[in-house]
């Protein structure tokens, strides 16, 4: 097995080293992806804005389970700006399974958030990480942005956050919240 880091050290982007790094799998993007005279792709409604957030506060990883290059193919495409994309090629084989490692990221564990909507492919030892969306649900980002600001301006370890509310339920509580509004008032920006 490789033991290289998947990624680049985020000194060689300089980046600080408390920056979290948001692993979204390519499944949490679209609601619909085929093939028919080239790659449909349907974004998920509040993707754009998820994403814009995403880029600008976390390193932002998608990790298709796509072979390469497909996925990226996808991704630039789409016009979707991101540090990286891993493939198919990037996933660990363990008991007969694939798996999405985040530890092979070369990133701090405990600053990686992971966004699937799949529970088939979460090594036991990082379901922390992890936030569960419903795909079959055209809303399921609904929410998501206003749950990544509070993560994003969370200290150390961000485990014990995404623990609380890894759900599409928990998620959908950030909705209607004013989540802006809160972080301005908690780091002393309003009035």
């Amino acid at each position: 097995m490789n033991t290289l880091p998947l990624l680049p050290d985020l000194k060689d982007y300089k980046l600080p080293k408390t920056l979290p790094t948001l692993v979204v799998d390519m499944e949490v993007l679209f609601k619909d992806i085929h093939y028919s005279h080239g790659w449909k792709l349907f974004k998920r409604q509040r993707l754009d804005d998820l994403l814009k957030f995403a880029s600008n506060h976390f390193e932002l990883i998608i990790w298709s389970s796509e072979k390469f290059p497909l996925g990226q193919t996808m991704i630039l495409g789409c016009g979707i700006s991101c540090m990286g994309v891993l493939h198919q090629n990037n996933l660990s084989y363990c008991g007969g399974k694939y798996y999405k490692d985040l530890r092979r990221l070369g990133r701090d564990i405990h600053r990686v958030v992971r966004v699937t909507t799949s529970t088939q492919n979460i090594l036991a030892d990082q379901e922390d990480n992890t936030i569960v969306l419903d795909g079959s649900r055209d809303d399921c980002l609904d929410g998501l942005t206003n749950y990544l600001k509070t993560l994003s301006l969370a200290k150390g370890d961000l485990r014990p956050k995404i623990r609380e509310c890894n759900r599409q339920d928990c998620i959908d509580k950030y909705k209607t919240r004013d989540v802006t509004g809160f972080l301005s008032r908690l780091i002393g920006l309003a009035g």
